[in-house]
């Protein structure tokens, strides 16, 4: 796992800096907030995202494990409402439970029958 997250990594750097320092610069206001927001964009997001991918394509398939990032936008919509006050409507409940439905129909494993010989 660490070697492939160090070489994925490895490539995004190769092919963002450049376009990076050729298009919005490289200054990073050395303040907290910023410092907090890099540390937790490396970290949590970069690293900690792709060994969770990891693990979970090592427990389950391909299909599988992917699935579960359908469920990002229904857990946004509710990390909103207590983080940006935004209101819950129905077409968020919609939306989670379609998104619901898809996750757990590719999850759940159903036996095959095979016929007798």
């Amino acid at each position: 796992m660490r070697t492939g997250t160090t070489i994925q990594l490895l490539g995004a750097t190769v092919t963002c800096f450049p376009l990076a320092a050729a298009y919005g610069g490289l200054h990073l206001p050395l303040t907290l907030p910023a410092l907090g927001s890099l540390a937790w964009l490396a970290i949590v997001n970069s690293i900690g995202a792709l060994m969770l991918l990891f693990v979970l394509l090592r427990r389950s398939s391909g299909g599988a494990a992917t699935s579960l990032l359908y469920l990002v936008p229904p857990v946004t919509a509710l990390l909103a409402v207590p983080l940006l006050g935004q209101p819950v409507t129905t077409s968020i409940f919609l939306g989670m439970a379609v998104s619901a439905v898809g996750v757990t129909l590719v999850l759940v494993k159903r036996k095959v029958r095979r016929p007798a010989r």
